[in-house]
């Protein structure tokens, strides 16, 4: 899943001497406090132009975007993620990059092509790539040594995953540690297992692209790891309140693995001893 950078339509809140800007990303206190020297930094360098940003949880991010559109307040720069791009395009809340790309304001000519793609709807570009990332599997290496097991390995298939978060379950049972976290809520994971069977989430007109036997055999497979022990009973995985590093099972001693992103190893080492 890449992020994008996109410019909404927002209204105009400048004069042609200063200019202000509204920006909105997800993350957490950290990743703010990145970004607001980025903008001090941005700010700098053009004196008439101000920034004005807010950020949410990725799990309310949306929920607040929505909101703010539904107010007529569309920010300037908005942090997207590539799996609805669709739906705003569809919405007219984004602008077509292209013009812009072609006339050099914006100078894309070393810009890695490939992930530009990533940012275009039906060919269209409505926004700059943040960076490649990738969903991964973190562990706890002091946990799984605990639990008598080696190494795990580079590559697997989802039912030796299963095999392996349960022997950690089973050895650290005393200890209240599972395996996995239940992930079974988890789109972005989901997302994986519908691309394994040659699938996408959506069309790209918007449309659902994976079948019932698709999200079925999903439950189905995290139904048996709640059953064997392998990963987080209800009970334990309801206390988890967000979607970043810091709100995770793995980060409360409570599991010895988590999903994540490429992006986050930073953010979880520190929340660890390992």
């Amino acid at each position: 899943m890449t992020p994008l950078d996109l410019i909404g339509c927002g209204s105009d809140t400048s004069t042609a001497a200063n200019k202000t800007l509204q920006l909105s990303f997800w993350g957490p206190a950290s990743r703010n406090k990145l970004t607001q020297n980025a903008i001090k930094a941005f700010q700098q360098a053009h004196s008439n132009i101000t920034i004005h940003s807010w950020f949410a949880d990725f799990s309310v991010y949306f929920n607040k975007l929505n909101t703010q559109i539904a107010s007529g307040g569309i920010p300037d720069l908005i942090q997207m993620d590539m799996s609805y791009v669709a739906r705003y395009v569809q919405e007219h809340e984004l602008l077509d990059l292209t013009p812009f790309v072609n006339d050099k304001t914006i100078d894309l000519s070393d810009f890695d092509q490939s992930m530009l793609k990533n940012s275009e709807d039906n060919g269209v570009l409505y926004g700059i790539s943040m960076g490649g990332n990738y969903e991964c599997m973190i562990y706890d290496a002091t946990l799984i040594q605990e639990a008598g097991l080696g190494t795990p390995p580079t590559s697997w298939t989802w039912n030796e995953f299963a095999t392996y978060a349960g022997n950690i379950s089973s050895a650290l049972k005393s200890k209240g540690v599972y395996g996995s976290p239940d992930a079974s809520g988890a789109i972005d994971m989901f997302e994986i297992w519908v691309r394994q069977r040659g699938k996408e989430l959506w069309t790209t007109d918007g449309k659902v692209m994976f079948t019932v036997d698709d999200i079925a055999s999903w439950f189905s497979y995290w139904d048996g790891m709640r059953k064997s022990g392998a990963c987080a009973p209800a009970q334990i995985q309801a206390t988890v309140t967000g979607s970043g590093p810091s709100t995770s099972l793995l980060a409360a001693g409570k599991t010895a693995f988590a999903t994540g992103h490429s992006n986050q190893f930073g953010s979880f080492q520190a929340l660890t001893k390992q």
